[in-house]
C-alpha cells in the first residue's frame, strides 16, 4: 500500500486511484492528454479520504455521483471540464469553494456554512436542488436561482430562506415546478436593486394556491412586495343579464 501527502496525476489513463488514507491533496488532470483522445475515466472513486483538504479531478469522466460524505476535511473541489451528475458533500463547516460542471443534475447543500464561493461551468442541465439557506455560507442562493434552467428544473426545495431577493420571473421558474419554499422572499425587478416591486395577479394566484397565504407566512412562506391601490373596477355581465337590466330600468 502506497501512503500520499500530494498526488499529483498528469494526462493520466490510470482508472483507479491508489491509496490516500493519509492524503491531504489530490490533483488529476486530463489536460494534457492528446486532443482526441477520450476523457480520462475514473471508475471507481469510494471517497474514503479522512484527511483529504483540497480534492481537484480535472477533464475527467467521473462516476455519475461523486461520493464525497466521507471527506470531512474537505476545503476545495474543483470538477473543471470534467462529466459527473451529481457531487455528494460532507457534512462540514470546513468545504470553502467549489467548482462544478454544466453537467451537474442535481445540487444539494445541507449543512456546508463555511462556503465561501461556488462556481457552476453551466446550470443547463440541473434539475433538482436541495438548499438549507441557513446552512450554506455565503453562498448566494439568489444568484443561483436566477440562472436556473427553467427547461431542466424539476424539483427546488429552499428550507430556511432568510429574505432573499427574486425577480417575479425567477419566482415564477420556481413555482412552476414541484417546489417547497421556507422562509421570507422580497420580489424586486431585476438583480442588484433591492427595492420591493408588486406582482401581476397570476403569480400571486398561483402562490395563494400553492402556499396560501403568504402576506404573513402564517403557513411557512413569507413575500414581500408592494401592492398598487385599485383605482376602477368593472363588472362583466353575460348578455342576458344586461339585457334584463336595460328593459327593466335597473341599469344606471
Amino acid at each position: 500500500m502506497h501512503l500520499y501527502k500530494t498526488l499529483n496525476i498528469l494526462g493520466s489513463n490510470e482508472s483507479k486511484l491508489p491509496s490516500l488514507q493519509r492524503g491531504t491533496d489530490l490533483y488529476i488532470d486530463n489536460e494534457e492528454v492528446a486532443s482526441g483522445v477520450s476523457l480520462f475515466k475514473l471508475t471507481e472513486f469510494d471517497g474514503n479520504y479522512p484527511v483529504l483538504e483540497n480534492l481537484s479531478l480535472k477533464n475527467i469522466e467521473l462516476p455519475s455521483t461523486l461520493p464525497l460524505t466521507d471527506c470531512v476535511k474537505l476545503k476545495s473541489v474543483d470538477l473543471t471540464g470534467s462529466i459527473t451528475q451529481e457531487v455528494a458533500l460532507p457534512v462540514s463547516g470546513r468545504l470553502q469553494t467549489m467548482i462544478l460542471p454544466n453537467t451537474i443534475k442535481k445540487f444539494e447543500i445541507y449543512n456546508n456554512p463555511g462556503l465561501t464561493s461556488v462556481t457552476f461551468e453551466g446550470y443547463n442541465n440541473i434539475e433538482t436542488v436541495y438548499i438549507d439557506c441557513a446552512k450554506c455560507g455565503k453562498f448566494n442562493v439568489a444568484d443561483f436561482c436566477e440562472n436556473l434552467s427553467e427547461v431542466a428544473l424539476k424539483k427546488v426545495t429552499l428550507k430556511n430562506i432568510n429574505n432573499i431577493y427574486l425577480t417575479e420571473d425567477t419566482l415564477d421558474k420556481l413555482i412552476d415546478v414541484d417546489c417547497i419554499l421556507e422562509g421570507e422572499i422580497t420580489i424586486i425587478n431585476e438583480i442588484g436593486d433591492n427595492t420591493p416591486k408588486n406582482i401581476s395577479f397570476a403569480t400571486k394566484l398561483k402562490l395563494v394556491n400553492k402556499f396560501g397565504n403568504i402576506d404573513t407566512g402564517s403557513n411557512g412562506l413569507k413575500i414581500n412586495y408592494t401592492s398598487s391601490p385599485i383605482s376602477r373596477a368593472s363588472i362583466q355581465y353575460p348578455d342576458e343579464v344586461s339585457a334584463f337590466y336595460n328593459t327593466s330600468g335597473l341599469a344606471t
